[in-house]
């Protein structure tokens, strides 16, 4: 039973190891039964803050109507038909799935079934053609009063259409300050976990002020942990510019660059996260650039070919990951 329950807390998730216990001896313990709730708890705050947000963006969104001009410009630049050639050979691939017959057995599966997990029934696995990956791209978008916003949604619709395409899922907010709200940070969401982007999201972006690049990081690496994917890319697009710490308000420059490579060094090494920063516009600070991301954390663009910069850099992580045997 032991060996079965290390197995569980490998692969399920804590609340399926939760159960398997319970159910292993006829008994809940005060601790574990405790500890079960508070898993609730947090699950339960985490999706409403996601219905809240979700619910703003939404509002956000009916007060603009330009998505439809993103589009077309996409369709303009020729960028749509380019994206569906170049990514397409990434498309199909063959995925494993559990149901309750199948062409093997699932150990782990019929372990927990005969543990007593309620719902464990699925316990085969069978091999089925699909466009879907396991992989989640987060993009967060410096939304700073020296960025281009047109340009960051042409670009974010550029990558939206290589996901579709390809079978990723995609999650993305914006950060910026209010200074009419004492300069307060925000993070506007543009797509939650668990939704596709729609055109309209983009709508739900709007210049702000100042840059919190490290609330950014942070608040898109958060979105990525809510989604099971195995593989998780952050990209941020922003001029290099950040200039309010994590959490503050009153402009620091330095503290502001400390915190944003804090950010990235955390998505990488706790929660294994591909970080790239994209550089956009004409005055680029590019040291700063290579202070957060490292020397070959980054890539730069301008505005007139953001787009397909962001879409380049985008196919070239995920060639590396599959040349490098991961997908």
């Amino acid at each position: 039973m032991i060996n079965a329950m290390t197995s569980m807390a490998n692969e399920g998730t804590a609340a399926e190891w939760y159960r398997c216990s319970h159910h292993s001896d006829g008994q809940s313990d005060v601790n574990t039964t405790g500890w079960g709730r508070d898993i609730q708890r947090t699950e339960r705050l985490a999706e409403n803050d996601i219905t809240v947000r979700r619910a703003t963006r939404d509002a956000r969104a009916s007060t603009q109507s330009n998505a439809s001009d993103v589009r077309t410009e996409l369709d303009r630049r020729g960028l749509t038909r380019e994206i569906e050639e170049a990514f397409s050979a990434f498309g199909t691939h063959t995925v494993e799935r559990r149901g309750w017959c199948g062409e093997r057995l699932d150990v782990r599966a019929a372990v927990r079934q005969r543990a007593g997990t309620p719902y464990q029934q699925d316990v085969f696995r069978q091999r089925q053609q699909s466009n879907a990956s396991d992989r989640t791209v987060g993009v967060a978008i410096d939304l700073s009063r020296s960025m281009d916003i047109f340009e960051a949604k042409v670009a974010l619709g550029a990558l939206f259409r290589a996901t579709s395409v390809i079978g990723d899922n995609m999650v993305a907010s914006g950060f910026g300050t209010d200074r009419e709200n004492g300069n307060r940070i925000e993070t506007p969401l543009v797509t939650a976990p668990n939704e596709e982007l729609q055109w309209h999201h983009l709508n739900a972006i709007s210049e702000m002020d100042d840059t919190p690049t490290a609330s950014g990081i942070e608040d898109v690496r958060d979105l990525l942990q809510n989604k099971n994917s195995r593989e998780r890319i952050l990209i941020v697009i922003t001029d290099g510019k950040p200039n309010i710490p994590l959490n503050g308000t009153t402009p620091n420059r330095e503290d502001a660059v400390t915190d944003a490579k804090e950010q990235v060094r955390e998505a990488r090494r706790h929660h294994d996260v591909a970080v790239i920063g994209i550089g956009i516009g004409d005055e680029i600070d590019e040291g700063t650039l290579r202070k957060m991301f490292g020397q070959r954390g980054y890539a730069l663009a301008d505005r007139s070919n953001l787009s397909k910069r962001l879409v380049d850099v985008y196919r070239g992580q995920i060639e590396t990951t599959r040349h490098s045997g991961d997908i």
